[in-house]
């Protein structure tokens, strides 16, 4: 009933879910459509792309239909997803196949993916790496991965998982903690 009547974005969730504003905020701007949410699944690659190409862009409308089949990257990606990729590498200088690496647009997005794609995106720097002092487990990370996650972490956009202190860089994240980072990337580039 809430969502025939308006007051929800998606059919498949309801208010008193902790996503519902970040959900309704991301379809407003275009970043996300359709009439179920499916928030509680994995973001995979391919929808993390359009996600934040789109956010980045300003909304479906600022992503073009430009494809770019000349980027490997680009062409393994499907077609419905292939103008983001496109708008993130080319116009945005995202190096997509540096961060995902062989993955392909069905897997999961990780973590570290996707603050590194984020970060990229919207153009996020930090000021001060020592953001990433609070995250136990996050050492090992390669020096642009550790660069990408201060950036949204002093932005105040990550702020780990629960109290164990810990990013989780290899965990997943469903789709409304993806919109929810992307809404907050957003905001800081602004």
């Amino acid at each position: 009933a809430a969502f025939k009547e308006g007051r929800l974005a998606f059919k498949d969730q309801d208010e008193t879910q902790w996503h519902a504003k970040y959900l309704a905020e991301a379809k407003d701007k275009g970043l996300f459509t359709g009439d179920n949410a499916n928030a509680d699944r994995a973001t995979n690659v391919a929808e993390g792309v359009v996600i934040l190409a789109r956010a980045a862009a300003g909304g479906n409308d600022g992503v073009t239909g430009d494809v770019d089949l000349g980027n490997t990257f680009v062409r393994q990606m499907p077609e419905w997803a292939r103008p983001a990729a496109t708008y993130l590498i080319n116009e945005k200088g995202v190096d997509l196949a540096g961060i995902m690496g062989k993955k392909t647009a069905e897997k999961p997005m990780t973590r570290i993916e996707m603050v590194r794609a984020a970060a990229g995106a919207f153009d996020l720097r930090p000021t001060d790496t020592s953001a990433v002092a609070k995250f136990k487990d996050v050492a090992n990370l390669p020096a642009l991965a550790r660069d990408a996650l201060a950036a949204l972490a002093e932005a105040g956009v990550v702020s780990g998982q629960g109290t164990t202190g810990n990013f989780d860089p290899n965990g997943t994240l469903n789709r409304a903690a993806f919109i929810k980072i992307t809404l907050g990337a957003e905001a800081a580039a602004q």
